[in-house]
């Protein structure tokens, strides 16, 4: 029977069989089967930096990556996705602008 469960656990998200048995120092021996789900209650922890663009000598928009922003996001079953909620700036949004992270992780 398993004895250790990991991220590795997690998917797909179905019940494992767990037997539980035990012996006394008389030898004596019982066991049981239980349904066990796993779950990963741990959020993913978003990390961000503060950074400064500059849009061109043009007036054309500069774009902003998840890797300027990102300063090492993670999760404990490791992150599935970055994602920024603006990718791209023009003229019109000169000024302190607010970029969210959202990472996910795969549970």
């Amino acid at each position: 029977s398993i004895t250790e469960f990991s991220c590795s656990n997690l998917f797909p998200l179905t019940p494992i069989g767990v037997v539980l048995s035990v012996w006394d120092d008389s030898n004596n021996f019982a066991s049981c089967t239980t349904t066990t789900v796993i779950q990963d209650k741990i959020p993913p922890q978003a990390l961000c930096n503060n950074i400064t663009v500059s849009i061109g000598s043009a007036g054309s928009s500069v774009g902003v990556s998840v890797a300027a922003i990102d300063r090492g996001s993670s999760d404990n079953c490791g992150v599935a996705d970055r994602r920024l909620s603006h990718q791209a700036f023009t003229c019109d949004a000169v000024g302190q602008n607010t970029v969210r992270l959202d990472v996910t992780d795969p549970s």
